[in-house]
């Protein structure tokens, strides 16, 4: 026993000397009994981007070893961060948003934490118009409750077309409201990028008294989708608009304009509301037309005969198969036949004055 005893002694002294033979590494993972981990970044307190594109390397001063340095982002959708050695990298994408954003990263040393807070500016909103508009004008804003026909008003000249002025629904990260926005006329349609709010709208219809109109509308056309600049005006009833857009400011040599109600008609003499939808003008209620584009009768029929009329004989039929339903309030339901054929006869040029195309879930203008 005594023998075997002393061979475990022996096996642990040399185990102790194995161990002390260490004692020339010098790189301190952490500090030691009486060493306290220290920090120092360049720059330290806030990094301010530009809207472009844009990155920093931040240096980390410290006496630990750069294998105890790690780093997060609150945001990791456009502010990127990564630590190589002494250094840590802040990428951050181009803001393609009209609003500033922020966030924060951490750096950890050890057991000790800083946080950086990262801003970026917002994308400058640049109006470079090319309006095809050689007069000043002055146009009065309607009220809300002018827009219970219609849903968008018309400013013309003639034939051309001056201003569009919309009550609509603005909904993004920032806003979601109703309001009253005027878009300047560009060609027959109007210039979704450059709207500008004359007034918001609350929920009961009433125009909001907060200081926040006079904003900037302006719409992503490829995806339906808006950015908005808050306004700092009370609400506004007269606006100007020349070659170089809206504004509020009184100016010398204006022409009155007066908006009218936009709707539309279709050969059957039917008038409809329209109403904008992101960056389509839709007709503001089903269709109800009982005539094909030349003027040729639609039949109205029950849905029990529809399998006679089978798919290449138009027709329409009834809401729920009740011919009492008021069309003005629900439409009619129409066949392909009826829809497709004779040269687009429902949705078109010859049956609905403008340019309007047959869309999913209803009619919206191509414009």
């Amino acid at each position: 026993m005594n023998k075997i005893h002393s061979i475990g002694i022996y096996l642990l002294l040399v185990l102790l000397t194995l161990v002390a033979c260490t004692d020339d590494y010098t790189v301190k993972v952490s500090p030691g009994p009486d060493e306290k981990a220290t920090v120092t970044l360049s720059p330290s307190e806030k990094i301010s981007f530009p809207a472009t594109k844009s990155n920093i390397d931040i240096s980390v001063l410290t006496n630990m070893d750069p294998s105890t340095i790690s780093v997060m982002s609150k945001d990791t959708s456009w502010c990127k961060v990564s630590s190589s050695g002494k250094s840590v990298s802040v990428q951050a994408s181009e803001n393609l948003k009209y609003i500033a954003r922020s966030t924060y990263i951490k750096v950890k040393v050890f057991s000790e934490t800083q946080t950086i807070e990262v801003e970026q500016s917002a994308k400058k909103f640049v109006s470079d118009p090319i309006y095809p508009i050689t007069k000043t004008y002055k146009i009065q804003i309607p009220a809300v409750e002018k827009f219970e026909s219609t849903k968008v008003y018309k400013v013309m000249d003639g034939e051309q077309k001056i201003a569009e002025i919309c009550l609509e629904y603005l909904r993004s990260d920032v806003i979601n409201s109703r309001a009253v926005v005027i878009y300047p006329g560009l060609g027959s349609t109007g210039d979704y990028k450059n709207g500008f709010i004359a007034y918001l709208v609350n929920d009961d219809g009433s125009i909001s008294a907060k200081p926040e109109n006079g904003g900037r509308v302006i719409f992503d056309y490829v995806n339906n989708t808006l950015d908005y600049l808050t306004g700092t005006s009370n609400a506004i009833s007269t606006v100007y608009l020349s070659t170089y857009g809206i504004t509020k400011e009184e100016q010398q040599d204006a022409v009155s304009a007066t908006p009218e109600p936009y709707t539309v008609r279709d050969v059957s003499g039917n008038t409809y509301p329209v109403v904008k939808i992101g960056t389509e003008i839709w007709l503001g209620s089903n269709l109800r037309t009982t005539k094909l584009g030349d003027g040729t009768a639609i039949n109205l029929i029950a849905s029990s005969d529809m399998a006679t009329y089978g798919n290449t004989i138009p027709f329409a039929t009834y809401p729920l198969d009740d011919p009492t339903v008021d069309p003005k309030e629900y439409g009619y339901l129409y066949n392909s036949a009826a829809v497709k054929g004779n040269n687009e006869a429902l949705i078109g040029s010859s049956i609905i004055d403008g340019s309007w195309r047959l869309a999913t879930g209803g009619a919206s203008s191509s414009e």
